[in-house]
C-alpha cells in the first residue's frame, strides 16, 4: 500500500462514509480516495488534518454555536489559530474594527477607558482633568474641579463653606 501525503495547512483529510466502511472490509480499497478539502472559511489547520474537527479558527475569529467561525467584535482580539473566545482589548486600549488586528490603539494622554473599549469615545478623562477639544484631556483650571473617570466637564469650586 503507498503512503499517503499530508494535506497542506488549512485543509484536512476528507473520507466520505462508505469509504470508511469499506477501509473496514477491505483496507485497499477503503485508502483510494484520500482528497485533501478545504477548511470552512474563516478557519483552517495545521497540516496532516484528517477530520474537518481538526479546522479551526483562524487570529480574529472565534467558534459560534452552530461551528462556524465568527469575526471578533470590535473591542476585542485574538492572536492564533483555535477555537478559544476572542480576549478583551486591557484597559487604556482600544480596537475599533471587528476581526483580526491587535487593540494597539491607546486612549490620550490623561484619560482612561475599561476593558473591551472599542472606540476613542471610551476613553474618559481622569479626575481632575476636562475634555475641553476632540478627546484631549486638561487639567482643570484654578476655581474648578472634578474628581472621578468621566467625559464630564469640571465643576466650580464653591465659594460657600458649609459649617
Amino acid at each position: 500500500m503507498s503512503e499517503i501525503s499530508s494535506c497542506s495547512r488549512s485543509k484536512h483529510r476528507f473520507r466520505k462514509k462508505f469509504q470508511l466502511l469499506l477501509a473496514i472490509v477491505h483496507p485497499l480499497h477503503g485508502s483510494m480516495n484520500h482528497e485533501c478539502t478545504k477548511c470552512p472559511e474563516n478557519s483552517g489547520s495545521e497540516p496532516g488534518a484528517v477530520s474537518i474537527a481538526d479546522c479551526l479558527c483562524v487570529a480574529g475569529y472565534t467558534k459560534e454555536n452552530d461551528d462556524l467561525c465568527v469575526s471578533c467584535v470590535s473591542g476585542k482580539y485574538k492572536l492564533e489559530l483555535g477555537n478559544n473566545a476572542c480576549v478583551l482589548c486591557a484597559r487604556r486600549k482600544y480596537k475599533t474594527d471587528p476581526g483580526p488586528g491587535l487593540c494597539e490603539n491607546t486612549c490620550p494622554q490623561n484619560s482612561y477607558s475599561e476593558v473591551g473599549a472599542n472606540s476613542i469615545s471610551k476613553c474618559l478623562c481622569k479626575a481632575g482633568y476636562t475634555n475641553l477639544i476632540g478627546n484631549i484631556c486638561s487639567v482643570c483650571i484654578a476655581g474648578k474641579y472634578k474628581t472621578a473617570v468621566s467625559d464630564e466637564k469640571c465643576t466650580e469650586c464653591s465659594t460657600k463653606f458649609a459649617i
